[in-house]
């Protein structure tokens, strides 16, 4: 059985992404790079299962005097950004043809590479040499994990180390050791300084943790089934030359429903409580509402109570960031911006023409 072929990577110094996500379709691999028969390819091992990248998906997790969150942000198809676990964003994307494995990004050599590996039940892996080298393997299965969001019992935990042999001197890896639950995703891990970070909260595709009953979901919808660009087709010879371009506009309207047996309240550090971004089918994102909008520097507060909804309106011009008219297949994605609280989000297919 085939492998992966491996290639030479420091997890901690790979170069930060830029802010258009790469090309899902660079992803090659063939093979989930199993070699032992109990590591076998099933749908259980899937990294859906035990990493779910869907966008507004967030877990909160608590150390002794600090906190991190780990989110994933700007998901599109098989390519979700990645937050808060490494020191900088990171790309990172699930594979049909090796669905074990979450691949990771490198920007730097423009390809992506495997990162996490959930078919290995016995079998070690190995990415770089000396300092640049790091050993990962399953250190653990069904370990329970117990913190504020609840009991995990289902979990595989992924061990986080130097190749043997690096030397003291190697600057520790940016952590440890990982544990994820089945359909929750990341319930603790370990950083490089020796902190242990348990599962507090978290909001996966709508279902939060703490379980309480019901969820939150959120609904966009377009005031059109598809849109139409006009293009210049002014000609003169005179400086400003006048255009009599049209650019359509999609009316946006964002739901966030709580359909829990809790008050929910969401903190925003601004004014803008929402936003929409609107990516290619390579899940770039060409156009963005907030950008270039002026937010006032305000904080401010949504409340909604158990069946309470609120509709957030918004106006978007169907132009990229450069200006210039879309015209293709798009996917429409709405979300929350607020910090504190489940943060869903939701997403459709956006149509535009050039005539």
């Amino acid at each position: 059985m085939r492998r992966f072929v491996l290639i030479l990577w420091a997890l901690g110094s790979l170069a930060a992404c830029g802010p258009d996500a790469p090309d899902a379709g660079a992803v090659s691999d063939d093979t989930d790079g199993l070699v032992a028969a109990s590591d076998s390819l099933t749908t259980a091992n899937d990294e859906s299962v035990w990493f779910p990248l869907a966008a507004g998906n967030r877990w909160t997790f608590e150390a002794p005097g600090t906190s991190r969150i780990v989110s994933i942000t700007g998901a599109s198809g098989l390519v979700a950004r990645l937050e808060g676990l490494f020191d900088t964003s990171r790309w990172v994307a699930s594979s049909k043809t090796a669905p074990n494995t979450l691949l990771l990004w490198n920007d730097g050599k423009r390809r992506w590479e495997p990162f996490l590996r959930f078919g290995f039940a016995t079998t070690p892996w190995q990415l770089g040499e000396g300092c640049a080298g790091l050993a990962l393997r399953r250190a653990g299965t069904g370990t329970v994990v117990t913190g504020k969001a609840g009991t995990f019992g289902d979990t595989r935990v992924l061990a986080v180390g130097l190749v043997d042999g690096a030397g003291a001197e190697c600057a520790a890896p940016a952590f440890t050791e990982l544990t994820f639950a089945a359909n929750v995703g990341l319930v603790g891990f370990r950083s490089g300084k020796g902190e242990r970070f348990v599962l507090a909260s978290a909001v996966v595709a709508g279902t939060l943790w703490p379980l309480t009953t019901g969820t939150v979901r959120g609904a966009v919808s377009l005031d059109q089934p598809s849109y139409t660009n006009v293009p210049n087709t002014a000609q003169c010879a005179t400086v400003p030359c006048p255009s009599n371009a049209k650019t359509a506009t999609a009316a946006v309207a964002f739901t966030v429903s709580n359909s829990t047996d809790q008050t929910l309240t969401w903190r925003f550090g601004t004014a803008c409580q929402f936003d929409v971004d609107v990516a290619s089918v390579t899940g770039e994102v060409v156009r963005r509402l907030s950008d270039g909008r002026f937010c006032t520097q305000a904080p401010t507060q949504l409340t909604l109570g158990p069946g309470e909804s609120k509709v957030f309106t918004a106006t978007l011009s169907l132009e990229d960031r450069d200006g210039l008219q879309l015209d293709g297949s798009f996917t429409l994605s709405a979300r929350l911006l607020g910090p504190d609280g489940p943060t869903p989000t939701a997403s459709l297919p956006l149509e535009v023409t050039i005539r």
